[in-house]
């Protein structure tokens, strides 16, 4: 659902049976402070929260820099300070530069307890694939991204199969 705590999140909450919430959170005091609500509301009407993802965590970056030799170092300007890279094998380089800052996913973690079930960085592949309905985890297995949203599943997964497990009866 979109952010915030309107009467589309409330109805949903109070009518569909819900297994938990993921609160979904970018690296801004802003929008940390509008998950703080929305977690109000998830504890008001008993829903429990699996984790957070914080979405827009940094800029995918990658490329290549041809002639190089593996961990020759490639230096440029983030707008949020100098970032140096070492090329593999093939010259190739992959990271990813905060540029909305980091730790929002991290704040909320540590104040309210819940874990943290991935960090998904910008890359514009991820709209590409969506719009034409080819999703980065199949078209790019190897990106960042395509791990992430892999470890986020696996993540949420567990926290569900946790939730689950906790409600079976013990046999005796």
């Amino acid at each position: 659902m979109p952010p915030g705590t309107g009467y589309a999140q409330l109805s949903h909450a109070q009518i569909l049976p819900l297994t938990g919430g993921i609160l979904v959170t970018t690296p801004q005091a802003v929008s940390t402070f509008d998950v703080t609500k929305a977690i109000g509301m998830f504890n008001q009407v008993n829903v429990e929260i699996l984790g957070i993802v914080e979405n827009m965590a940094g800029l995918s970056i990658s490329g290549t820099v041809e002639g190089a030799v593996a961990g020759t170092k490639v230096h440029f300007d983030a707008g949020t300070g100098s970032e140096t890279i070492a090329v593999d094998d093939a010259g190739k380089f992959q990271t990813v530069v905060p540029v909305f800052g980091s730790g929002g996913a991290e704040r909320l973690a540590q104040t309210h307890g819940f874990p943290i079930l991935g960090q998904i960085p910008l890359d514009p592949a991820v709209r590409v694939g969506g719009d034409g309905g080819d999703p980065i985890a199949v078209s790019d297995p190897d990106s960042i991204v395509a791990k992430v949203f892999v470890e986020i599943a696996g993540r949420f997964a567990q926290r569900v199969a946790i939730r689950e497990h906790a409600s079976l009866p013990i046999l005796q």
